[in-house]
């Protein structure tokens, strides 16, 4: 529709977010629309293409998607136009003087015949210059957006890249648009690829190799990978950019040539990294030998002498504290003590918790400095709990700068310990994993606990899985099941689970884990609304702050998406009169009392992926959202209020090295594609007091069967073994 500008309501400088009132030139109603601007003033005229919306506090919003700007046509409205700001230092009485002199050709003077301005009567050289320049700059905007606009690009991003590149953005774009991919957050290769192929460039150019090829190593590293083979380069790379083989065999090997002569790819025995994960697989492999090779200090006495001191301290340990450590607890302690890096391992049950607590006691009794941490703030929670010691989140522990975009501990600003401690180490990626090791004294012992049966990192790499298999780093594994534990049905079954069997659930109600069959995604739906609703209200658990839902996908009809929306309803209604303190999100609202999830790591809020928290206030000094995680009011407004979803349901993923009192996990053949092992013995391991399995015993079979259907590709522990310092 084409409409005029009335008035700008609302214009934020830095991202363009406006709110206008318009009226349609044709049926010349007045409206609301809401779009991104550069620059926008009343008076200016637009042809608008869009949608129309219902906002739930502001009512019937017009949203703009493109828009092109209509340039007036009569001699008042040339003398309005050029006035209303747009154009730097035209005010009315210029605009007149321009318009009385050149009349409806005004425009056309300015755009083409510019030097004409010296025609008008007391136009200084000086003015028209400026005039002349104020309308350059302009229409140089204007087409640059235009061009933007018609290769596919939203107003909002078209205004983001048209402000980066300036008066070279056609000229940069036309050369070579896969450049976006680098330069723009949120523009992926497809993007980048349909405005290439909007723009006619060659189905076979280099630039549009060495893209995908890129865009398939990030897609394998979100898959867990830190190298793809050559062949699966060319298989990929050939669906992706639908070539011939003939052209993939005669292109792919001159892209990567290129990417290694940028230094954006790495070739290693092999596989190809991206320069990022090939450094910190390497650099991961370097560190662990560097601590590895160097001894323990002096003063801490030979390995016997450590061993004897060791062995007398759990004997008055047990004795003070009346408490009985077996033998494989002793072993991992004595083990540790003599050790510069030592990983502990096991499963529910077997005493991780305990010994931990015990090593770090012996630590401290042998005048250590020790540090703890973990790699989720849930997790760092924990350590703390069962700890002397105060345990922090790695980010934390390495002082994340947000300011300098980087960790201010590493090799030339090492930690201050004689032992760190990382539990959940089965999380590290390898990036986070190369940072924490370049922070570790030489002299420094290391120790890392961890469930290696459970998930990988949410990352590339299987840092803690490649260091047992490269057989370099001393290691003990838990085993046995303490009799306290051995009740615990959850105990029990995940164990069977982790062993590749079938459980068979107890049928009575007072069991810790239920399974509770259930035969389509309807029925699934209606028992955790029953439970939710009713059922462990009854049994004395808070369904909102007890009780979490963990689903292995975020989409479908059980998915955490859908589940959310469906939770939301049931346990925090909106009331019947409006309420003006909900926050529009895409595709839903927070509310006060809402339970949500952050999803990226925020450095500057110092809350991290996964956290999750409790929506205390909406709407504060008119749009801030106050979020309380852990009894930390943290504050969001604008667009970081997007950093957060509700999270009454979340994927197991982003369940990891969390605990929850209550879990509820459902399982269907929809989710065939993710019925894994190590994906429902995570979320199983969740549940402290309760956990309740819902849905088809052949869903649960299938997964228990499927033993990590998609290994990771990664170095690690070859570098490990060949490592030299």
């Amino acid at each position: 529709m084409s409409v005029e500008v009335l008035h700008v309501t609302y214009h934020n400088q830095e991202n363009g977010w406006s709110v206008l009132k318009i009226r349609d030139l044709q049926s010349l109603e007045r409206e609301t629309a809401v779009g991104v601007f550069s620059t926008i003033h009343a008076g200016e005229s637009y042809r608008l293409s869009g949608l129309w919306t219902t906002h739930p506090s502001f009512g019937k919003q017009f949203k703009i998607q493109r828009f092109t700007e209509i340039l007036p046509h009569t001699e008042s409205g040339l003398i309005r136009y050029l006035s209303s700001g747009v154009y730097k230092g035209i005010g009315p009485k210029i605009a007149e003087r321009i318009v009385s002199h050149f009349g409806v050709k005004t425009l056309d003077i300015l755009h083409h015949h510019p030097e004409k301005l010296l025609d008008i009567p007391k136009m200084t050289a000086r003015l028209a210059k400026k005039v002349a320049q104020a309308w350059k700059e302009k229409q140089l905007s204007a087409d640059t957006l235009l061009f933007l606009s018609e290769h596919g690009m939203s107003s909002n991003l078209g205004q983001k890249i048209a402000k980066t590149y300036g008066d070279k953005t056609i000229e940069i774009i036309s050369r070579n648009p896969y450049q976006l991919i680098d330069d723009f957050r949120g523009i992926g290769f497809l993007t980048a690829d349909k405005i290439a192929r909007s723009l006619g460039c060659a189905v076979d150019s280099l630039f549009r190799l060495q893209a995908g090829v890129l865009h398939l190593l990030q897609q394998g590293s979100e898959r867990g990978h830190c190298y793809l083979t050559p062949a699966q380069i060319q298989g990929d790379l050939q669906t992706l950019l639908q070539l011939t083989p003939e052209q993939i065999a005669t292109c792919t090997y001159p892209a990567l040539e290129e990417l290694q002569k940028k230094r954006a790819v790495v070739e290693s025995d092999g596989g190809y990294y991206t320069k990022d994960l090939y450094l910190s697989e390497f650099s991961a492999a370097m560190h662990i030998s560097r601590i590895l090779s160097t001894p323990l200090p002096a003063h801490m006495g030979t390995p016997d002498v450590i061993r004897q001191k060791a062995t007398q301290w759990v004997e008055a340990y047990q004795q003070t504290n009346a408490v009985q450590v077996s033998a494989r607890q002793s072993d991992a302690i004595l083990q540790a003590a003599q050790e510069k890096v030592f990983i502990l391992t096991g499963g529910p049950g077997v005493g991780k918790t305990t010994t931990v607590r015990a090593l770090i006691l012996y630590f401290q009794s042998q005048q250590c400095q020790v540090l703890l941490a973990a790699p989720t703030g849930r997790a760092a929670q924990r350590l703390s709990e069962i700890s002397p010691v105060p345990a922090k989140t790695i980010h934390r522990l390495l002082e994340w700068s947000a300011h300098e975009n980087q960790f201010l501990k590493d090799a030339t600003n090492p930690l201050r310990a004689d032992v760190v401690v990382i539990d959940e180490a089965s999380m590290l990626d390898i990036h986070l994993a190369s940072q924490l090791l370049q922070a570790i004294p030489s002299t420094t012992r290391l120790i890392l606990i961890g469930d290696v049966d459970q998930l990988p990192a949410v990352g590339p790499g299987n840092f803690l899985s490649d260091l047992l298999q490269s057989k370099k780093v001393p290691c003990l594994q838990l085993t046995e099941i303490f009799r306290q534990a051995a009740s615990s049905q959850i105990v029990q079954i995940a164990h069977a689970i982790n062993r590749g069997q079938v459980p068979a659930f107890e049928p009575q109600s007072d069991s810790d884990c239920l399974f509770l069959p259930a035969h389509s995604p309807q029925d699934i739906l209606e028992m955790i609304r029953l439970l939710m609703g009713k059922t462990l209200k009854e049994r004395g658990f808070d369904p909102v702050r007890e009780v979490q839902i963990l689903t292995p996908m975020n989409r479908g009809p059980l998915g955490s998406l859908a589940l959310n929306q469906e939770m939301q309803t049931l346990l925090n209604p909106k009331p019947t009169s409006a309420r003006e303190s909900d926050i529009p999100r895409n595709g839903f609202v927070l509310r006060q009392g809402d339970k949500v999830i952050q999803t990226v790591n925020n450095y500057e809020q110092n809350v991290f992926n996964g956290d999750i928290g409790f929506v205390e206030h909406t709407r504060v000094e008119g749009g801030k959202v106050i979020v309380s995680f852990q009894g930390r009011n943290v504050q969001y407004e604008g667009e970081g209020i997007q950093e957060l979803l509700l999270a009454y349901a979340v994927s197991i993923h982003k369940s990891q090295g969390s605990e929850f009192p209550v879990v509820i996990i459902p399982v269907s053949m929809q989710h065939y594609i993710m019925l894994q092992r190590n994906l429902f013995y995570t979320a199983l391991t969740r549940g402290k007091k309760l956990a309740i399995f819902i849905g088809e015993p052949k869903a649960l079979a299938c997964a228990i069967q499927n033993q990590d259907s998609r290994k990771r590709q990664t170095q690690l522990s070859a570098r490990v073994q060949a490592a030299t310092v």
